[in-house]
């Protein structure tokens, strides 16, 4: 699993029933593609505010796609401790 801290994330476009959204990490810049009928995830984005946490189940380079699972959550903790009990893994 991969942790991800987002200090900014601003949707960037609307195409073919995607939402993008551009996202700047503590390494660097990602893009996040949600479909526009993934309303969890889509909403989850939409109104969380900066920074937040991303936990996803592989290591992403600079984009995550539409069919790439994560995790969100404000609280670095929270994040750690759903990475604890999913893997046994510790991010810190």
């Amino acid at each position: 699993m991969e942790k991800i801290k987002v200090i900014d994330s601003k949707l960037i476009e609307h195409k073919n029933e995607t939402y993008i959204y551009r996202l700047l990490t503590e390494v660097n810049e990602m893009i996040l593609k949600i479909s526009e009928n993934d309303i969890e995830k889509g909403s989850l984005i939409k109104y969380i505010k900066c920074p937040f946490y991303l936990i996803l189940n592989k290591s992403v380079d600079k984009t995550i796609g539409e069919n790439d699972y994560f995790e969100v959550s404000t609280c670095e903790s929270t994040i750690d401790l759903e990475c604890k009990s999913t893997c046994q893994v510790n991010l810190r």
